[in-house]
Protein backbone atom coordinates (compact mmCIF):
# COMPACT_ATOMS: atom_id res chain seq x y z
CA UNK A 1 0.00 0.00 0.00
CA UNK A 2 1.42 3.41 -0.96
CA UNK A 3 2.51 5.80 1.78
CA UNK A 4 0.04 8.55 0.81
CA UNK A 5 -2.83 6.04 0.82
CA UNK A 6 -1.89 4.93 4.34
CA UNK A 7 -1.78 8.56 5.46
CA UNK A 8 -5.25 9.35 4.09
CA UNK A 9 -6.60 6.22 5.80
CA UNK A 10 -5.01 7.33 9.08
CA UNK A 11 -6.64 10.77 8.83
CA UNK A 12 -10.08 9.26 8.15
CA UNK A 13 -9.80 6.78 11.01
CA UNK A 14 -8.74 9.54 13.42
CA UNK A 15 -11.78 11.61 12.50
CA UNK A 16 -14.12 8.63 12.91
CA UNK A 17 -12.88 7.42 16.27
CA UNK A 18 -14.41 10.25 18.29
CA UNK A 19 -11.38 12.37 18.54
CA UNK A 20 -11.31 14.25 21.85
CA UNK A 21 -9.89 13.01 25.13
CA UNK A 22 -10.91 15.24 28.02
CA UNK A 23 -8.06 14.40 30.33
CA UNK A 24 -5.92 16.67 32.45
CA UNK A 25 -4.02 19.44 30.65
CA UNK A 26 -0.70 17.79 31.50
CA UNK A 27 -1.61 14.62 29.63
CA UNK A 28 -0.51 14.02 26.06
CA UNK A 29 -2.87 13.84 23.11
CA UNK A 30 -2.68 13.99 19.34
CA UNK A 31 -2.10 17.34 17.67
CA UNK A 32 -5.44 17.20 15.87
CA UNK A 33 -7.54 15.14 18.31
CA UNK A 34 -9.78 18.14 19.04
CA UNK A 35 -10.27 19.08 15.40
CA UNK A 36 -13.88 18.33 14.46
CA UNK A 37 -13.96 21.40 12.20
CA UNK A 38 -11.39 20.03 9.78
CA UNK A 39 -7.67 20.25 9.21
CA UNK A 40 -7.85 23.77 7.72
CA UNK A 41 -8.51 25.30 11.14
CA UNK A 42 -5.72 25.91 13.69
CA UNK A 43 -5.76 23.87 16.90
CA UNK A 44 -4.36 25.00 20.24
CA UNK A 45 -2.17 23.13 22.71
CA UNK A 46 -0.97 25.16 25.65
CA UNK A 47 0.24 28.51 24.32
CA UNK A 48 0.79 27.25 20.78
CA UNK A 49 -1.33 26.89 17.64
CA UNK A 50 -0.87 24.28 14.92
CA UNK A 51 -1.97 24.01 11.31
CA UNK A 52 -1.78 21.07 8.95
CA UNK A 53 -0.55 21.79 5.42
CA UNK A 54 0.30 19.39 2.60
CA UNK A 55 4.01 19.96 3.16
CA UNK A 56 4.00 19.58 6.94
CA UNK A 57 2.89 20.90 10.33
CA UNK A 58 3.13 24.62 11.09
CA UNK A 59 3.20 26.24 14.55
CA UNK A 60 2.65 29.76 15.92
CA UNK A 61 2.47 31.34 19.39
CA UNK A 62 -0.76 33.18 18.48
CA UNK A 63 -3.78 32.02 16.45
CA UNK A 64 -3.29 34.75 13.86
CA UNK A 65 0.47 34.91 14.33
CA UNK A 66 3.27 33.95 12.01
CA UNK A 67 3.25 30.20 11.43
CA UNK A 68 6.57 28.43 10.97
CA UNK A 69 7.12 24.94 9.60
CA UNK A 70 8.13 22.29 12.15
CA UNK A 71 9.51 18.77 11.94
CA UNK A 72 6.39 17.43 13.67
CA UNK A 73 4.20 14.79 12.03
CA UNK A 74 0.41 14.64 11.84
CA UNK A 75 0.23 11.94 14.53
CA UNK A 76 2.59 13.66 17.00
CA UNK A 77 1.51 13.67 20.65
CA UNK A 78 1.90 16.81 22.79
CA UNK A 79 1.11 18.22 26.23
CA UNK A 80 1.50 21.83 25.09
CA UNK A 81 5.17 21.93 26.09
CA UNK A 82 6.80 18.91 24.48
CA UNK A 83 5.85 16.63 21.62
CA UNK A 84 6.90 13.12 20.64
CA UNK A 85 6.79 11.61 17.17
CA UNK A 86 8.36 9.12 14.78
CA UNK A 87 10.07 10.23 11.59
CA UNK A 88 11.48 7.47 9.41
CA UNK A 89 12.99 4.96 11.84
CA UNK A 90 13.72 7.46 14.62
CA UNK A 91 11.80 8.48 17.73
CA UNK A 92 12.04 12.20 18.50
CA UNK A 93 11.26 14.62 21.34
CA UNK A 94 10.36 18.16 20.29
CA UNK A 95 10.44 21.20 22.58
CA UNK A 96 7.74 23.66 21.51
CA UNK A 97 9.36 26.74 23.07
CA UNK A 98 12.62 26.30 21.16
CA UNK A 99 11.39 24.49 18.07
CA UNK A 100 14.21 21.97 18.42
CA UNK A 101 13.98 18.21 18.01
CA UNK A 102 16.11 15.61 19.78
CA UNK A 103 16.51 12.02 18.59
CA UNK A 104 15.70 9.60 21.41
CA UNK A 105 15.95 6.20 19.78
CA UNK A 106 16.65 4.49 16.48
CA UNK A 107 13.80 2.04 15.98
CA UNK A 108 14.25 -1.45 14.53
CA UNK A 109 13.62 -1.94 10.83
CA UNK A 110 10.57 -4.06 10.10
CA UNK A 111 9.35 -5.32 6.74
CA UNK A 112 6.17 -3.62 5.49
CA UNK A 113 5.64 -1.86 8.84
CA UNK A 114 5.83 1.56 10.45
CA UNK A 115 5.96 2.95 13.99
CA UNK A 116 3.86 5.73 15.50
CA UNK A 117 3.62 7.19 19.01
CA UNK A 118 0.35 6.07 20.59
CA UNK A 119 0.62 7.22 24.22
CA UNK A 120 2.95 9.01 26.65
CA UNK A 121 2.73 8.27 30.36
CA UNK A 122 5.27 9.58 32.89
CA UNK A 123 8.71 8.54 31.62
CA UNK A 124 7.37 6.00 29.11
CA UNK A 125 6.49 6.36 25.46
CA UNK A 126 4.18 3.72 23.97
CA UNK A 127 4.55 3.06 20.25
CA UNK A 128 2.38 1.11 17.84
CA UNK A 129 4.00 -0.92 15.12
CA UNK A 130 1.51 -1.40 12.27
CA UNK A 131 2.84 -4.50 10.58
CA UNK A 132 1.43 -5.23 7.13
CA UNK A 133 3.79 -8.21 6.85
CA UNK A 134 2.22 -9.93 9.89
CA UNK A 135 -1.03 -7.94 9.45
CA UNK A 136 -1.30 -7.04 13.13
CA UNK A 137 -0.57 -4.31 15.66
CA UNK A 138 2.32 -4.59 18.10
CA UNK A 139 2.77 -2.25 21.07
CA UNK A 140 6.27 -1.30 22.18
CA UNK A 141 7.34 0.65 25.24
CA UNK A 142 10.31 3.04 25.35
CA UNK A 143 11.62 3.99 28.79
CA UNK A 144 13.10 7.50 28.68
CA UNK A 145 15.19 6.82 31.82
CA UNK A 146 16.73 3.49 30.85
CA UNK A 147 16.57 4.29 27.10
CA UNK A 148 15.37 0.74 26.46
CA UNK A 149 12.73 -0.33 23.94
CA UNK A 150 10.73 -3.54 24.37
CA UNK A 151 7.69 -5.28 22.92
CA UNK A 152 4.95 -5.50 25.58
CA UNK A 153 1.72 -6.43 23.75
CA UNK A 154 0.62 -8.08 20.53
CA UNK A 155 -2.66 -7.22 18.80
CA UNK A 156 -2.76 -3.89 20.61
CA UNK A 157 -3.00 -0.34 19.24
CA UNK A 158 -3.57 2.24 22.00
CA UNK A 159 -5.89 4.97 20.73
CA UNK A 160 -7.17 6.76 23.86
CA UNK A 161 -6.10 7.04 27.47
CA UNK A 162 -7.32 8.66 30.68
CA UNK A 163 -4.92 8.54 33.61
CA UNK A 164 -3.81 4.91 33.98
CA UNK A 165 -6.55 3.53 31.70
CA UNK A 166 -6.08 3.02 27.97
CA UNK A 167 -8.22 1.72 25.11
CA UNK A 168 -6.88 -0.40 22.26
CA UNK A 169 -8.19 -1.13 18.78
CA UNK A 170 -6.88 -4.66 18.48
CA UNK A 171 -6.96 -5.64 14.82
CA UNK A 172 -5.23 -3.96 11.90
CA UNK A 173 -7.67 -2.79 9.23
CA UNK A 174 -7.00 -1.53 5.71
CA UNK A 175 -10.52 -0.13 5.40
CA UNK A 176 -12.99 1.57 7.72
CA UNK A 177 -14.53 -1.37 9.54
CA UNK A 178 -15.11 -2.46 13.17
CA UNK A 179 -12.42 -4.02 15.33
CA UNK A 180 -12.26 -5.72 18.73
CA UNK A 181 -11.75 -3.07 21.43
CA UNK A 182 -9.92 -3.80 24.70
CA UNK A 183 -9.50 -1.80 27.90
CA UNK A 184 -6.09 -1.84 29.63
CA UNK A 185 -4.58 -0.46 32.80
CA UNK A 186 -1.07 0.96 32.77
CA UNK A 187 1.09 -0.83 35.33
CA UNK A 188 4.54 0.08 36.63
CA UNK A 189 6.21 -1.83 33.82
CA UNK A 190 3.66 -2.74 31.13
CA UNK A 191 -0.07 -3.00 30.37
CA UNK A 192 -2.64 -5.22 32.09
CA UNK A 193 -5.83 -6.24 30.31
CA UNK A 194 -9.00 -5.30 32.19
CA UNK A 195 -11.66 -6.50 29.76
CA UNK A 196 -12.75 -6.65 26.13
CA UNK A 197 -15.29 -3.87 25.59
CA UNK A 198 -16.64 -5.20 22.31
CA UNK A 199 -15.80 -7.47 19.38
CA UNK A 200 -17.06 -4.93 16.83
CA UNK A 201 -16.24 -1.38 17.83
CA UNK A 202 -14.78 1.74 16.27
CA UNK A 203 -15.32 5.08 18.02
CA UNK A 204 -14.35 5.76 21.62
CA UNK A 205 -13.73 8.83 23.73
CA UNK A 206 -13.11 9.85 27.33
CA UNK A 207 -15.40 12.73 28.31
CA UNK A 208 -15.60 14.28 31.78
CA UNK A 209 -14.12 11.24 33.45
CA UNK A 210 -16.31 8.72 31.58
CA UNK A 211 -15.56 6.40 28.67
CA UNK A 212 -17.97 6.52 25.72
CA UNK A 213 -17.75 3.85 23.02
CA UNK A 214 -19.84 2.21 20.33
CA UNK A 215 -20.61 -1.38 19.42
CA UNK A 216 -21.84 -2.64 16.05
CA UNK A 217 -24.11 -5.63 15.57
CA UNK A 218 -21.76 -6.88 12.81
CA UNK A 219 -19.02 -5.82 10.43
CA UNK A 220 -21.77 -4.55 8.08
CA UNK A 221 -22.12 -1.47 10.33
CA UNK A 222 -25.91 -1.21 10.01
CA UNK A 223 -26.79 -1.04 13.72
CA UNK A 224 -24.86 0.83 16.40
CA UNK A 225 -25.19 0.93 20.21
CA UNK A 226 -23.60 3.71 22.26
CA UNK A 227 -22.37 2.93 25.79
CA UNK A 228 -20.94 4.92 28.68
CA UNK A 229 -18.93 3.50 31.58
CA UNK A 230 -16.32 4.43 34.16
CA UNK A 231 -12.68 4.54 32.99
CA UNK A 232 -12.13 1.08 34.55
CA UNK A 233 -15.01 -0.39 32.51
CA UNK A 234 -17.55 -0.69 35.35
CA UNK A 235 -20.98 0.94 35.50
CA UNK A 236 -21.80 0.29 31.85
CA UNK A 237 -24.94 2.10 30.62
CA UNK A 238 -26.61 1.99 27.22
CA UNK A 239 -27.24 5.52 25.90
CA UNK A 240 -28.64 4.86 22.45
CA UNK A 241 -29.34 2.26 19.78
CA UNK A 242 -29.35 3.57 16.23
CA UNK A 243 -29.77 1.92 12.83
CA UNK A 244 -28.77 2.94 9.34
CA UNK A 245 -31.45 4.16 6.98
CA UNK A 246 -31.82 2.49 3.62
CA UNK A 247 -31.46 -1.15 2.63
CA UNK A 248 -27.69 -1.01 2.12
CA UNK A 249 -26.93 1.93 4.37
CA UNK A 250 -24.20 2.09 7.01
CA UNK A 251 -24.04 4.10 10.20
CA UNK A 252 -20.92 5.60 11.76
CA UNK A 253 -20.01 8.12 14.42
CA UNK A 254 -18.79 11.55 13.35
CA UNK A 255 -18.73 13.48 16.64
CA UNK A 256 -19.27 12.28 20.21
CA UNK A 257 -20.16 14.45 23.22
CA UNK A 258 -21.37 13.92 26.79
CA UNK A 259 -25.03 14.71 25.99
CA UNK A 260 -25.35 14.02 22.26
CA UNK A 261 -23.64 12.68 19.17
CA UNK A 262 -23.47 13.37 15.45
CA UNK A 263 -23.89 10.33 13.22
CA UNK A 264 -24.07 9.51 9.53
CA UNK A 265 -27.01 7.14 9.02
CA UNK A 266 -26.91 6.23 5.34
CA UNK A 267 -29.21 8.94 4.00
CA UNK A 268 -27.72 11.91 5.82
CA UNK A 269 -26.17 13.24 9.01
CA UNK A 270 -28.15 13.55 12.25
CA UNK A 271 -27.80 14.83 15.82
CA UNK A 272 -29.03 12.42 18.52
CA UNK A 273 -29.65 13.68 22.08
CA UNK A 274 -29.34 10.95 24.71
CA UNK A 275 -31.72 12.37 27.34
CA UNK A 276 -34.63 13.19 25.02
CA UNK A 277 -33.92 10.38 22.50
CA UNK A 278 -34.59 12.89 19.75
CA UNK A 279 -33.02 12.63 16.32
CA UNK A 280 -32.62 15.86 14.31
CA UNK A 281 -31.34 16.43 10.81
CA UNK A 282 -27.89 18.06 10.97
CA UNK A 283 -27.79 19.14 7.32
Amino acid sequence: MKKNTLFLLLVLLCLMTGTVSHAKATEFKGLFEDSYVGLDEPVQHGSYYFKYQEDGIYMADAENGSYKKTSLTYDSLTDGMKAYYVQGRNLYAYTLSTGKAKKLKKLPAKKEAYFSVSMVYNNRIFLTLSSYDEFRYLTYQYNMKTKKLKLIKKDCNLVRNYGTYAVSFDQLRTDVSPTPVTLYRITSSSLKKIKKLTSDGMSCRFIRGKLYYIEYDSYMMQKMTIYRCKPNGSGKKKLAELSARGENGVIYMQEMYADKCKVFMGDGTYIYTYATKQLENAN
